[in-house]
């Protein structure tokens, strides 16, 4: 059980569209983007045997349906991230 990081995509029309605010707060926001560091933490299970991972399904209406047990490993992986 642990994570990697990985660099986020950092474009302007899609950290603008994550950024708080609109108008005068948002380009405050966007001038400061060439500064910003975008990484997102990704956990990884079901690579050992003691862990179960996860499923995702289809439901009737063709949405997905994720089933993941959320062990003590996995909160951690989480928490270290």
């Amino acid at each position: 059980m642990g994570y990697f990081l990985e660099v986020a995509p950092g474009q302007p029309m899609l950290a603008s569209i994550a950024m708080p605010g609109f108008g005068p707060r948002l380009r405050q926001n966007m001038f400061g983007l060439n500064r910003a560091s975008l990484l997102i933490a990704l956990t990884i299970d079901g690579f050992s045997d003691e862990e179960e991972g996860g499923t995702v399904k289809l439901r009737p209406d063709g949405g997905p349906r994720l089933d993941y047990a959320f062990t003590e490993r996995l909160f951690e992986a989480f928490r270290a991230a």
